[in-house]
């Protein structure tokens, strides 16, 4: 871990995290519409 920039870290754990979210949302989408 990078101590002299706690907030570029942040930003990529950040950037690392969203694109799960946004699949996870994906797929929930698509799950509720097929089983609709």
């Amino acid at each position: 871990m990078n101590k002299q920039h706690p907030l570029s870290y942040l930003k990529s754990r950040q950037l690392k995290v969203l694109p799960n979210l946004e699949r996870m949302k994906l797929i929930v989408k698509v799950t509720f519409l097929r089983w609709r």
